[in-house]
């Protein structure tokens, strides 16, 4: 494996694995309509803060039309070994919402091009997950990341609320400093 000294460890890995899937990838076409390849994405630049950019897109590519960007089937994380890739449902409205035509790809074709992939991609120790997009239109992201801000109680305002906290958070550190003799 060769390595480029101006990458860092996660870029250095993540080009590695775009280069071994669209190598993989290579020889297949999806689609008869529109035939489409494989493409992962390289990182922007030598660094990734740590494999916090190393996300790659995972697309799938018209042969015949250069100008198309491709088709955005996910992505896959070199520093948590992870892939989330978007199910047909979720390709197909995102395409024709954006497009304002039928996408030239069919449920079979597509499904066979993601169970190839999560089958190549759990052969390097990578875990797969499917996004689903939801019936009523909008796209269902997974339960990572911040928690959602609850909504606001009538007559308590943000204000009253960060002064409760401060008073609670003095009272428990000077009940502490006394509890431990510090002070």
């Amino acid at each position: 494996m060769v390595t480029d000294q101006s990458r860092t460890f996660h870029a250095n890995e993540a080009v590695h694995l775009s280069d071994l899937i669209n190598l993989k990838f290579s020889p297949e076409r999806y689609g008869t309509a529109n035939p489409r390849f494989v493409r992962v994405t390289e990182p922007d630049g030598p660094s990734t803060d740590g494999g916090l950019k190393a996300r790659q897109a995972v697309l799938l590519c018209s042969q015949r039309d250069p100008e198309d960007r491709g088709l955005i089937c996910g992505h896959v994380g070199v520093r948590t070994k992870d892939a989330e890739l978007r199910s047909y449902a979720y390709v197909k409205h995102q395409f024709e919402a954006r497009y304002k035509r039928d996408l030239d790809l069919t449920r079979g074709e597509y499904n066979r091009f993601i169970e190839a992939l999560q089958d190549f991609l759990s052969t390097q120790g990578y875990r797969s997950s499917i996004l689903n997009a939801p019936r009523s239109g909008s796209f269902a992201r997974p339960a990572i990341g911040p928690a959602p801000v609850p909504a606001a109680v009538p007559g308590i305002s943000v204000m009253w609320i960060a002064v409760a906290l401060a008073y609670g958070f003095g009272f428990l550190t000077c009940y502490l400093l006394f509890r431990f003799q510090i002070l």
